[in-house]
């Protein structure tokens, strides 16, 4: 009779084999419990929060960004780069002054300046097509952000005052507004026949930038309705505006000028922060302009200027009115 045969291996360690069993079946069961295939609150949550980040770094213009970055303390040398910080830069001299001859301008650092770059290649129609990076599709402009600067003086910048003859390079914008003032006040006294002609003139109109000016990225393109309550406009713009009024003030002992009509539009136009270009001036077929060049100076028409004019319009007939009540009233001492 034939013996029966048998895995010597099955039948050696069946012990081990139930004992293995378990071990198996712990593991299948703690690895239903992640739920792998299953939607839930969390990774639904956690989903969206990552596509909203990556949306904002798509919407955001590169100077967002570039705040965004921390930069570690390590990194002294590009900090004070980046943000203009140079040791003693407030006792440097002007490279066109006196003490300026001696000055190396060749040797010096490139710094960070918000205020670059000074002009677009769009602006520059002499400019070949080769040049014009950022219009042929260059994406970041870090690399118009450095400016030169000397260690031991600063260049010209550009912004001089000419008074007669002489090139005045470093006079203040405010006093160089102050003696403008003066000279129009001035040439009214002397010159103009106020009897015959009327004089206005016309107050300073605001800018409403946001996050910075013109060259630093400062918007106005999401304002759609009036400030009518205080207006955010920048504190230079009221030190221009008491400015005017003490010049004014000075003259007013001149007879002539008594007559000159002021047309006090910055309080009422600093309320218009919606009124500007904004994004949109360049033109109908250039569609709007990139979000950190954008114009909240000049003013949209129909808009803003069209009340100036409604205002001197009145002023005007309000004057002629007088005028006529004075001369009938003359004719009638006659």
């Amino acid at each position: 009779m034939p013996k029966s045969t048998s895995n010597p291996q099955m039948s050696k360690y069946p012990s081990q084999e139930l004992a293995a069993m378990p071990t198996y079946f712990d593991f299948f069961k703690k690895f239903k419990k992640f739920k792998l295939f299953e939607p839930s609150v969390g990774i639904l949550g956690f989903f969206l929060v990552t596509v909203c980040i990556i949306c904002c770094f798509f919407y955001l213009d590169y100077r967002a960004v570039a705040k965004g970055f921390r930069i570690s303390e390590n990194s002294d040398r590009f900090f004070r780069l980046k943000f203009g910080e140079n040791d003693h830069e407030d006792k440097k001299v002007e490279f066109l002054a006196e003490k300026g001859g001696g000055c190396d301008v060749f040797d010096g650092d490139w710094v960070w300046d918000e205020t670059y770059p000074l002009y677009q290649s769009r602006d520059c129609r002499f400019m070949d097509d080769g040049f014009r990076c950022s219009e042929n599709g260059r994406p970041d402009l870090f690399y118009t952000k450095w400016r030169w600067q000397p260690k031991d003086c600063n260049l010209p910048r550009g912004c001089y005052f000419q008074e007669g003859a002489e090139v005045k390079m470093q006079m203040e914008v405010d006093t160089a507004y102050i003696k403008s003032l003066d000279t129009v006040l001035d040439w009214i006294h002397r010159e103009v026949n106020t009897s015959k002609t009327q004089v206005f003139f016309r107050t300073y109109a605001p800018v409403h930038f946001r996050g910075g000016n013109w060259r630093t990225g400062g918007s106005c393109h999401m304002e759609t309705l009036p400030e009518l309550g205080s207006s955010f406009v920048p504190p230079q713009t009221w030190v221009q505006y008491n400015i005017l009024g003490n010049v004014l003030s000075s003259h007013s002992n001149a007879s002539k000028l008594r007559t000159v009509d002021i047309l006090n539009v910055t309080v009422m136009t600093s309320q218009r922060k919606d009124g500007h270009s904004s994004l949109y001036y360049l033109g109908p077929k250039g569609g709007p302009a990139p979000l950190h060049k954008q114009d909240c100076s000049h003013w949209c028409l129909p808009g803003v200027p069209d009340t100036w004019n409604e205002l001197l319009y009145a002023l005007f007939l309000k004057r002629e009115d007088s005028r006529k009540l004075n001369s009938s009233a003359l004719q009638a001492l006659v």
